[in-house]
């Protein structure tokens, strides 16, 4: 998990314009829990007024990052769960942190070092954010439990002397409870990755797509091939680099995803001024609000079902512009998404047919968006050879009178 400490700067954001995702507690006897599969415990918090606003697994089992809104104290919490190899104890890695500084911690005064207990501490307070005010307090503590390290983060704004103890409670609330089914998991399902979600087989490192049409007269396709998409994951199997190239075999857009402070991030780079639409077309007061982050372009939400199926991806653009969003249902046989623009409504559906072995055979699309009103098609897919691994690397696709060959090239990672 990137340990760039900018985390302040989302911290801040979040009381103004994050919008919950889920409801930890509605009790104030409920318990709630937090993990990672590596980890032989649950962090454990009282419930009450607790919401969950974002989490980013890492593949490997073993790194974490939760944000948390405290709706009735009205603080944020977040914390990093990770392997505790680069400080061994609270007070090591206190000092490590606070050595570290951050550039977001703007003019911090009244800084503090201490224990609550057997955890070290740091905090102060920050009278403002690129000029405007704030009175947040922030406080540092740290975990370091069976070789794992939690690293927690407290802010609130507007903050008086007199909440100081809010902080502390909350410090002396974090308990670590053997992992045991009675505790409700914030994290009990191994979420899919980039590469499963895309119905890859095996530890696929690229894929390569190219287009070849059909000639009518003939039914064969044509010699050449038009280069469409290239797709790369890591190891881990997260998608790293979309490209996407113009009829000319030129990149027209280059799209990086990454994790900045534990959240999935994309950064969106229009290599060829031949890209006209960059995003759906939006109404008045819909469009940017600020000047974009040069880091990345939206900042990226999942949520899975029981299963560790994606079924919402939410887009969070750093330029302000209303945010665009993605829902997936499943069943036995079909799957359906369905895209929403920046002002809210539906602008288009599609819903594909699987086969037994999980391959899409066919498609019907709407598009509700159209000067024309929605206009509607499908297409069809036949598949015409397969890899050692399973994959399709030829596909033929037909809609309309129209037929196309989809070519795949793959590569594995080793």
């Amino acid at each position: 998990m990137p340990r760039n400490r900018s985390l302040l700067i989302a911290c801040v954001l979040s009381i103004f314009l994050a919008h919950p995702i889920a409801t930890l507690a509605t009790q104030s006897t409920q318990v709630i829990s937090f993990t990672v599969p590596d980890a032989g415990w649950s962090l454990t918090l009282p419930g009450e007024g607790l919401e969950l606003e974002r989490q980013q697994l890492k593949p490997d089992g073993r790194h974490g990052y939760f944000l948390l809104k405290d709706n009735k104290n009205l603080m944020t919490i977040s914390f990093f769960i990770e392997p505790a190899t680069k400080c061994k104890s609270s007070k090591e890695c206190r000092d490590m942190v606070l050595k570290a500084g951050n550039p977001a911690w703007e003019d911090p005064r009244n800084v503090v070092l201490g224990e609550i207990g057997d955890v070290s501490y740091f905090e102060f307070f920050m009278p403002s954010y690129q000029g405007m005010p704030l009175k947040q307090q922030h406080m540092y503590a740290q975990f370091v439990v069976d070789g794992f390290w939690v690293d927690l983060h407290i802010s609130k704004t507007q903050y008086t002397t007199e909440e100081r103890v809010l902080f502390v409670e909350r410090v002396k609330s974090v308990k670590f409870e053997p992992k045991k089914k009675t505790v409700i998991d914030a994290v009990s399902q191994k979420q899919k990755v980039d590469r499963e979600t895309k119905g890859l087989k095996g530890n696929v490192k690229s894929v390569d797509r190219q287009i070849s049409l059909i000639d009518k007269s003939s039914g064969q396709p044509e010699s050449t091939r038009q280069r469409g998409s290239t797709e790369e994951f890591d190891a881990a199997g997260n998608l790293t680099v979309e490209k996407h190239y113009d009829p000319f075999g030129d990149v027209l857009a280059l799209v990086t995803y990454s994790f900045l402070d534990g959240e999935r991030v994309m950064k969106l780079d229009i290599k060829s001024k031949r890209m006209l639409v960059l995003r759906p077309p939006v109404g008045p007061g819909q469009g940017p609000t600020r000047a974009s982050d040069p880091r990345y372009t939206a900042k990226l939400k999942y949520k899975y079902d029981s299963n560790g199926n994606l079924i919402e991806s939410t887009s969070v653009y750093s330029d302000g512009s209303p945010a665009t969003k993605h829902v997936y249902t499943f069943t036995a046989n079909e799957r359906e998404e369905l895209a929403y623009s920046a002002n809210g409504s539906l602008s288009h559906k599609y819903v594909f047919k699987i086969d037994d072995k999980g391959n899409e055979v066919e498609r019907f699309a709407i598009q509700y968006e159209s000067p024309q009103g929605p206009v509607q098609g499908k297409t069809y897919y036949t598949y015409l050879e397969f890899d050692s691994q399973g994959n399709w690397i030829k596909r033929r696709e037909s809609q309309g009178g129209e037929s196309w060959i989809i070519y795949r090239t793959i590569t594995y990672h080793k």
